[in-house]
């Protein structure tokens, strides 16, 4: 996966740089050539739009640039519309409109545009609606949070092998998990560690996952899986790292998923020794696996009086 993630990456930096579009700005195209001699307005168009803009007129200046993008006969004219007409926006403080705009110019005119530059704006945006950015221009039901997740998605999904995707799929998860969306955050952890091995959101990833999944465990986890599934994550993050600056949280986590992982097994046990569901080697199996494996909880010493109970009846 590492391999084939470093061959996407130096993919993708060679079409930038033969395309010119790495981080060099688009320049203006002249027109009247390919409209075979008609004279073209877009040129006294871009004349206005850069003067309003230069003179932070930006209402007027979006209003030119509009015009470009839809007269224009050249798509790097068009891109170039686009990516100034969000610029305005950006400079008006009306971020979300910018990011429309910007997402635009990414999905339609990729090959026209300095892409890795316009994501980097388009995460610049999401980063301030992660601190709680309030529109004053727009009044639908997106949050804050939603709209930052938005952007982050866009980002991953638009440029999977960007330098920046890695960060915008990690803080698209702590938001996911900060609004209790615990499916949409495991999944963007996981998706971290598994398309990114060598990132260094790795680690963090392993130890916001296995949160994730104990959160999620606390509300609904009859099988004691996604129990399962932080204690193995939480594993890994200790084999692979032996001093991060997050261990002791790590630890106080690992300790959780134990004794949850105790208490399900006590819950077995209880299960299986009921009049109803009697099983007794079953029951027996359980709690003495809950002794065993997990001394130090309480589930181990509740274990033990109910395999006293069951032994001498």
């Amino acid at each position: 996966m590492c391999n084939k993630l470093s061959v996407y990456t130096i993919l993708l930096g060679i079409s930038l740089t033969l395309t010119g579009t790495a981080s060099a700005e688009i320049e203006w195209k002249p027109e009247d050539a390919w409209r075979k001699n008609k004279k073209s307005k877009t040129s006294k168009y871009i004349t206005h739009a850069e003067f309003h803009e230069k003179h932070k007129e930006y209402k007027s200046a979006i209003k030119f640039y509009k015009k470009i993008e839809k007269h224009s006969v050249n798509l790097n004219n068009k891109a170039k519309a686009i990516i100034a007409h969000g610029r305005c926006f950006e400079k008006m403080g009306r971020e979300w409109n910018a990011y429309i705009q910007y997402k635009k110019a990414v999905d339609e005119y990729s090959n026209y545009i300095p892409f890795i530059e316009i994501l980097n704006k388009e995460f610049s945006i999401a980063n301030k609606y992660a601190k709680g950015k309030r529109d004053k221009f727009l009044f639908f039901s997106f949050s804050a949070y939603g709209k930052a997740i938005k952007i982050y998605d866009h980002i991953t999904q638009a440029g999977p092998y960007a330098p920046i995707t890695p960060e915008a799929l990690y803080r698209s998860g702590l938001l996911s998990l900060k609004i209790k969306d615990y499916k949409e955050a495991a999944a963007n952890f996981s998706e971290i560690i598994s398309r990114y091995p060598g990132s260094k959101f790795v680690a963090d990833a392993r130890i916001d996952i296995a949160d994730t999944l104990l959160r999620n465990a606390a509300e609904a986890d009859g099988d004691g899986s996604l129990v399962r599934q932080a204690h193995k994550q939480l594993t890994l993050f200790f084999s692979l790292n032996k001093n991060h600056p997050r261990n002791e949280e790590a630890q106080k986590l690992l300790d959780l998923a134990l004794t949850d992982k105790a208490k399900n097994l006590l819950y077995l046990g209880q299960f299986y020794s009921r009049p109803s569901h009697k099983r007794i080697p079953a029951s027996k199996r359980y709690l003495r696996q809950v002794i065993s494996d997990y001394q130090e909880t309480d589930s181990a010493r509740l274990a033990e009086k109910l395999l006293t109970i069951i032994e001498t009846e």
